[in-house]
């Protein structure tokens, strides 16, 4: 009978032997070497990241990755990010390494990334090839810049590149960015200007709002920072020139990071200058077909012209107005050019001009006040006016007739005559002896001062009407003399809104009651243009009236501070109240020249 424990003590190595040969290639077999993009679909410009990633178990080195030349974009940097975990699962053991590598895609086009190869304990792996297909971001508008990171950029977006000469687009400045970047406040650049366009700065009363967004596969977030109306001014070819904005944002820490996607812990706060592309508009000529004396107006208006009164005296102001109101270029829109009768004096007209920019078109109305005097008596006609205007909704010119006005003029019959009376005086003859008395004249004024006072009183009377009379008139035909009147009483209701909206807690509504304050203040004092100013001209215009260089500077500050506060996460009350007593205190400090 054979011996078996012998048999088994001797086959033992043998066996031994034989599992760890069977193991050995079980190792090579576990081990997977992947590469692969964040983002095969970038823009041009855009940085993407490249992962290569080994996985397994029973490996004991591992060298850096072979790199291979690329078409179409760059390496950043080829020093790698790395990052190691492991994990067991049912008593089953993994590593994992991996090295990332940041590109740029430089043209757009479809590309490819060869294998990348890497060697581990000698033996040399592969990953496979990557397809790549870059991306113009703007595909109707040529880029001749790169945005400068990948999860953020900034664009105009308009609501027509094909208008025509007057008519408004509304432009947005949009930003987005990807879910993975918190935007913590941003600053717009004060000092845009749209070439070629009337601005006009919209405000809907909201604020900035995101929605979500997917662009080629990948999601992002979209927020409508800014809204601006843009009339052309002239045909052709535009160019909208780029939107600067600085933003505070919060990004995500890297994989490697020890408290990545620990809540945030790790992330880290940054400043980014972003800039939109400029953005080409075709602007077309109005089409023909106008009748009668256009206005240059473009929109949906109504025209009512009329006359205070039609009988007047030789010498007298006559107001003809003239009221434009409705949907449009208001602020651009022409008065309408009259035929005055011979033998009428006429006066530079009084515009008055008034804005509405909540929602997103702009509306008002232009209140256009002729002031003619009639010469001589006699009856003197306004002849009839046909106007028209492009109405950008029905695509149609649309007229109307301003009927004609009759004035008749005749001397005023109680107007004052210079006539000479003849004066004689009666003579006496005395007789007898004269007997000369010594007399002490006492005159009335010496006796009764109130002589005096109903002498003067008339004429006081009579000055103080006339200065009344004077001053109401020019404020009613004087617009400038009376805004600069009324620009205290006006700044002082507006800082009184401020401080009742701060008190209701609405502490953003607030600082935009604090700048119309300023801003209508400055402009009435200096005969500004009621719309389309921006902060740097109101600086401007202070300059340009003497103010010292520190208060215009100040006040400027301010003004841009009021401006974007509404935009900012969060205000306070302490501050709220050291702006209001500053914009008091710069108003008292201001000098005026003018």
């Amino acid at each position: 009978m054979p011996k078996t424990g012998k048999s088994l003590f001797l086959l033992l190595p043998l066996i031994i032997g034989a599992f760890c040969c069977a193991q050995t290639p079980l190792y090579g077999q576990d081990i997977r070497v992947t590469a692969q993009l964040n983002e095969t679909n970038p823009f041009k410009g855009e940085r993407v990241a490249l992962t290569v990633e080994i996985s397994g178990d029973g490996f004991r080195t591992i060298e850096l990755p072979k790199l291979p030349s690329l078409t179409g974009l760059q390496y950043m940097s080829t020093s790698p990010n790395t990052s190691q975990s492991f994990s067991m699962i049912n008593g089953v053991t993994s590593r994992k390494y991996g090295y990332t590598y940041f590109l740029q895609a430089l043209e757009t086009g479809e590309y490819t990334i060869p294998s990348i190869k890497v060697t581990i304990d000698g033996k040399e792996y592969a990953t496979a090839p990557i397809k790549v297909k870059i991306l113009d971001r703007n595909s109707a508008a040529s880029r001749e810049t790169t945005e400068a990171m990948s999860d953020i950029f900034l664009r105009i977006e308009v609501s027509e590149r094909n208008p025509y000469v007057n008519q408004q687009i509304l432009a947005n400045v949009v930003l987005y960015f990807k879910q993975t970047t918190d935007v913590l406040s941003y600053q717009p650049n004060p000092s845009w200007k749209a070439e070629g366009f009337w601005k006009e700065d919209l405000d809907d009363g909201k604020e900035a709002r995101t929605e979500s967004v997917v662009i080629d596969g990948v999601r992002y977030r979209k927020a409508t920072l800014l809204q601006y109306a843009l009339f052309p001014s002239k045909s052709g070819r535009l160019t909208i020139s780029p939107f600067e904005v600085t933003f505070n944002i919060r990004v995500p820490a890297s994989g490697n990071h020890p408290f990545a996607g620990w809540g945030g812990f790790g992330s880290s706060q940054r400043s980014v200058d972003l800039s939109s592309d400029p953005l080409t508009i075709n602007v077309r000529e109005l089409p023909t077909g106008s009748t009668g004396a256009s206005l240059g107006a473009v929109g949906q208006f109504e025209i009512r012209r009329k006359v205070a009164k039609t009988n007047v005296f030789v010498g007298e102001a006559v107001e003809i107005s003239t009221d434009i109101s409705g949907i449009g270029n208001i602020a651009l829109v022409n008065r309408p050019d009259y035929a005055f009768p011979d033998g009428f004096e006429v006066y530079d007209p009084q515009v008055q001009t008034d804005i509405n920019r909540q929602g997103t078109r702009v509306n008002g109305s232009k209140l256009i006040k002729d002031v003619v005097i009639p010469r001589r008596a006699g009856t003197f006609t306004i002849p009839e006016l046909t106007v028209s205007w492009y109405n950008d909704r029905t695509n149609s010119w649309q007229t109307t007739t301003l009927a004609a006005i009759t004035i008749n003029a005749e001397k005023d019959p109680n107007a004052a005559q210079v006539t000479t009376t003849s004066l004689t005086g009666s003579k006496e003859i005395l007789t007898g002896s004269a007997n000369w008395t010594s007399l002490r004249m006492r005159r009335i004024y010496e006796q009764n001062p109130m002589f005096w006072i109903a002498l003067m009183s008339p004429i006081m009377i009579f000055g103080m009407g006339y200065v009344y009379h004077s001053y109401t008139n020019r404020m009613s035909t004087d617009i400038a003399f009376s805004r600069s009147k009324k620009a205290t009483k006006v700044a002082a209701q507006w800082f009184s809104e401020a401080e009742k909206q701060a008190s209701s807690g609405d502490i953003k509504a607030a600082y935009g009651s604090i700048h119309k304050a300023m801003a209508g203040y400055i402009g009435d004092r200096l005969n500004l243009p009621p719309a389309g100013l921006s902060d740097d001209q109101y600086r401007d215009a202070l300059l340009e009236g003497k103010t010292e260089q520190a208060v215009a500077d100040e006040i400027f500050t301010l003004l841009t501070t009021c401006s974007t506060i509404r935009y900012a996460p969060v205000t306070d009350q302490t501050i709220f109240d050291a702006d209001l007593k500053r914009a008091k205190d710069l108003l008292q400090n201001v000098r005026w020249t003018r």
